[in-house]
């Protein structure tokens, strides 16, 4: 039995939160505790933890890369983020401009979320492969290109649209969204 068992009473519990989690930066699965932190900075950058989330996977599914089950989590971490957001917002009224994130949580629903029922905006980095138009007129006529192709120099920015979003976002130099 393990320290963490010892803690919870249960065996299963630690089979739950510890488990095989894909990390980005290593580009390989690891056997790990994954959780969601939320802070709030303020101007002079003092952090508070506000919140965290650990994900736990409870439920078996098959895969067919794996040939057997794997656990899975219940929720994905962008429904997880989306509703700590929510209570962060409403039930806790944290007040707040901007909300800062990974490109791992960067999809067109979450960007939507945030302007669109938090009311709020957002920075983050972007997925190399994403498509943007630089005008409406561009959108309009569905001429997108690679974001990756886009030249931004020095601390320059511009406006564009991203495919599949309503909205019109900042860019800067190194494809941080705003």
């Amino acid at each position: 039995m393990t320290k963490l068992s010892k803690l919870t009473g249960n065996s299963h519990d630690v089979f739950n939160i510890v488990c095989w989690h894909y990390n980005h930066v290593s580009q390989r699965m690891e056997k790990c505790i994954l959780m969601l932190n939320f802070h709030y900075t303020d101007a002079t950058g003092i952090s508070i933890p506000l919140g965290y989330e650990i994900i736990t996977k409870t439920e078996d599914k098959w895969s067919d890369e794996y040939q057997k089950n794997v656990k899975k989590s219940l929720f994905s971490k962008n429904e997880i983020m989306q509703d700590k957001l929510n209570i962060l917002h409403y039930h806790n009224e944290v007040k707040y401009k901007y909300i800062l994130f990974d490109k791992w949580f960067a999809s067109i629903k979450n960007l939507v979320f945030i302007e669109e029922e938090l009311k709020k905006k957002f920075v983050c980095p972007i997925k190399s492969n994403r498509k943007i138009a630089f005008t409406l007129k561009e959108r309009n006529k569905g001429k997108y290109v690679n974001i990756s192709s886009m030249d931004i120099e020095g601390d320059s920015s511009r406006y564009l649209k991203i495919e599949h979003s309503p909205t019109k976002v900042e860019t800067s130099q190194r494809n941080h969204i705003h």
